[in-house]
């Protein structure tokens, strides 16, 4: 992946399906010596944000409650800071993807991708 490739329709609708499917799957969510044991669609969901035209290789974790905070001025670059920062969370607190998920935390996240990507 190019690092500035920006995402198209096409990226955003695989986002939303795996998306989706991910929440569809919060209940399937186990624990097992305190490490959550994912689901393959959860997994799925934020493989995908890391390995494709979602992922800002230059993105600030700090920045991001920030960008959440002003999430109607956000351009595609900050919604990709944001995903990139929801993926790369569990690297750094066990079980972060249950909570973004289960808070439905990036529910308006996506809603301005599509309207960024469908103005274009």
């Amino acid at each position: 992946m190019e690092q500035d490739q920006l995402p198209n329709k096409k990226d955003l609708d695989k986002l939303e399906v795996l998306y989706e499917r991910a929440l569809s799957s919060v209940s399937d969510i186990t624990w097992n010596h305190h490490y959550p044991d994912y689901p393959a669609s959860v997994k799925d969901f934020f493989h995908y944000i890391t390995s494709s035209s979602w992922c800002n290789q230059n993105y600030q974790a700090a920045d991001t409650p920030e960008l959440i905070n002003n999430l109607n001025n956000a351009s595609i670059v900050d919604i990709q800071s944001i995903l990139t920062a929801a993926s790369r969370g569990e690297r750094f607190c066990d079980g972060c993807w249950q909570g973004i998920l289960q808070k439905n935390t990036l529910d308006d996240v996506i809603k301005r991708a599509k309207i960024i990507i469908d103005s274009n």
